[in-house]
């Protein structure tokens, strides 16, 4: 290998008189001991390679700001700008498509746009990482990431859809979210899974100052078992003070049916919940079968008007008390210890026993109760003044046939007497013969 490049360019082969393929030849084998003298002189440069004033000279080039621009009959167009502050690239097309890097000491910008407007930028910096989106429309789409968390947005001009990510929670806000899947949240302080899949959600407890458009659904299994209920709690979720379910537990006779809805309270820490009913307007109590109220006392009263109505009879036993108006349709039947304070109103049949108290004013049928009574008096007597009459015609004409007959009596008794004594004379005669034949026997 030569010394150095003058010695090579010195060495170049004479080529003059020579046939062209070793011409070739030799002017191939110069290059190659060019190309290799090139590349380790390159390769070995030094400041001892410069004088000082030519290495001055290269030193303040490099210090001045430096333009590139590169530029091809296709209508690519790449510059380049290096300044101490930074450098700036863009690279275009003829189409209208460019992508610009922008480095700075201080983070890393890139973006990339078309003709039509879409922009995608991309931000470095060493506290957080920035990205968006964006059209000529005003969509934009943008993602920021920083050591604390990092945040997605979509916006159109007009709303806007997040969400937020930290070590602490995630937050969305959406003028609409929706799933597809199964979602499924885990209690990360206690046990129990949430599973929300498409209509139906399955957890423990749920806890919601308001619920509404909501179908609570309890199921009774043949096996007894009851899926869920409803439940009040007095100071914590374990003291039942009382609830609505649905069980097969009831007594199962003429008065309570075996299964049922059962509305209940209990006695929490020494407090015993009541129940009560209250309508601001009118309440309505139905039964198809039977409406049975039962209680160590029951009262039930009405500010106004009180109308106990039934398919059949209404009857009113034990110690009741009824204050108010009391309207019945049919029969009402009240036995010694009711008491009614109020107008009654009977349109059937009124039946009251001697110990029962009626001191307000009664109507039967439409009619109040005294003229009620005078005319079910005046007509029961005459329907036994003529019953009586009947009855003593009937009692006139048995007399006359017991007369007759006795008569009759008096004349049979005669024909016995004379039978008698005519039959008893012939069995006389009858054993008087008999003995005397047993007497000639002998």
């Amino acid at each position: 290998m030569p010394g150095s490049l003058l010695e090579v360019d010195s060495s170049f082969p004479d080529i003059r008189g020579k046939p062209q393929e070793r011409i070739n030849r030799e002017v191939l084998d110069h290059l190659f001991l060019l190309n290799e003298q090139l590349r380790y002189t390159l390769g070995n440069l030094g400041r001892e390679n410069f004088n000082e004033t030519e290495f001055d000279g290269i030193v303040t080039y490099i210090r001045t700001p430096l333009a590139v621009a590169l530029e091809d009959t296709n209508g690519h167009v790449t510059n380049l700008e290096v300044r101490a502050d930074g450098t700036d690239l863009s690279v275009q097309d003829l189409y209208g498509n460019v992508t610009r890097l922008d480095a700075r000491a201080d983070g890393l910008g890139v973006s990339v746009e078309d003709l039509y407007g879409n922009v995608t930028r991309l931000d470095a910096r060493a506290d957080g990482l920035a990205a968006s989106v964006s059209d000529l429309d005003g969509n934009i789409t943008s993602l920021t990431a920083t050591v604390l968390g990092m945040r997605l947005e979509v916006s159109n001009g007009y709303s806007s859809s997040s969400i937020t990510l930290t070590a602490n929670g995630v937050g969305i806000s959406s003028q609409t979210i929706s799933f597809t899947g199964t979602v499924t949240y885990t209690d990360l302080e206690g046990e129990g899974t949430t599973t929300i899949n498409g209509a139906n959600i399955k957890t423990g407890t749920i806890k919601a100052i308001d619920i509404e458009g909501c179908r609570f659904v309890c199921i009774l299994k043949a096996d007894g078992t009851v899926t869920g209920r409803l439940i009040f709690s007095y100071l914590e979720a374990v003291n039942e003070a009382g609830g609505v379910k649905l069980d097969d537990r009831g007594a199962g006779d003429e008065n309570e049916g075996k299964y049922r809805l059962f509305v209940y309270t209990t006695t929490v820490h020494g407090v015993t919940f009541h129940l009560k009913l209250h309508s601001a307007g009118k309440m309505s109590l139905e039964a198809i079968d039977l409406l049975y109220a039962w209680g160590a006392s029951v009262d039930i009263r009405s500010a106004g008007d009180m109308r106990l109505e039934a398919g059949g009879k209404l009857e009113l036993s034990g110690d009741t008390e009824l204050t108010g108006a009391l309207t019945v349709k049919r029969a009402l039947t009240a036995e010694a210890e009711t008491t009614m304070k109020g107008a009654v109103n009977v349109q059937g049949l009124l039946t009251a026993q001697a110990g029962a108290a009626l001191n307000g004013d009664v109507t039967v049928g439409g009619t109040a109760l005294e003229e009620y009574i005078k005319g079910f008096v005046q007509e029961t007597g005459d329907e036994l003044n003529g019953k009586i009459t009947a009855l003593t015609s009937r009692v006139g004409a048995a007399e006359t046939a017991a007369s007759e007959a006795q008569s009759a009596a008096a004349g049979v008794a005669q024909d016995l007497t004379y039978m008698r004594g005519t039959v008893i004379l012939q069995l006389e005669r009858d054993l008087e013969a008999l003995e005397k034949r047993v007497a000639a026997l002998e």
